[in-house]
C-alpha cells in the first residue's frame, strides 16, 4: 500500500493522522507543511510501523528538533530502504545529532 499526500499543504496533525491510520508502507508527504512539530508527531506513527519501505519528506520545513525525534525511531523501521529529505531547515545539529 502507497499513501501519497504531495503538496496538500497539510501541517503537523493532519499529515501523520492520516499516516497511522492507514498504516502503508510507502509514505509521500512531499512539499506539506510538516514542521518540526510534524517530524516529531510522525516519529510516534513510525514507532508502531516497522513495515514502512519508502519515506518522502522533501520540502517540508523540517528542522533540528524534528529531525532528532524522527532519527530516534527511524532505526526501528527495519524495512525502510529509501529516506528523502531534500529541502528542508535541518542543519549540522540535526543530522550529527
Amino acid at each position: 500500500m502507497e499513501l501519497d499526500l504531495y503538496n496538500n499543504l497539510f501541517v503537523s496533525d493532519g499529515g501523520t493522522a492520516i499516516a497511522a491510520a492507514l498504516g502503508p508502507r510507502m509514505y509521500r508527504f512531499r512539499s506539506n507543511l510538516l514542521g518540526s512539530s510534524g517530524g516529531t508527531a510522525l516519529s510516534r506513527s513510525l514507532q508502531q510501523s516497522n513495515s514502512i519501505q519508502n519515506l518522502q519528506l522533501s520540502k517540508n520545513l523540517l528542522k533540528n528538533d524534528g529531525m532528532r525525534a524522527l532519527c530516534m525511531d527511524l532505526g526501528r523501521c527495519r524495512n525502510l530502504t529509501n529516506l528523502d529529505l531534500l529541502v528542508n531547515e535541518i542543519g549540522d545539529a540535526g543530522a550529527l545529532d
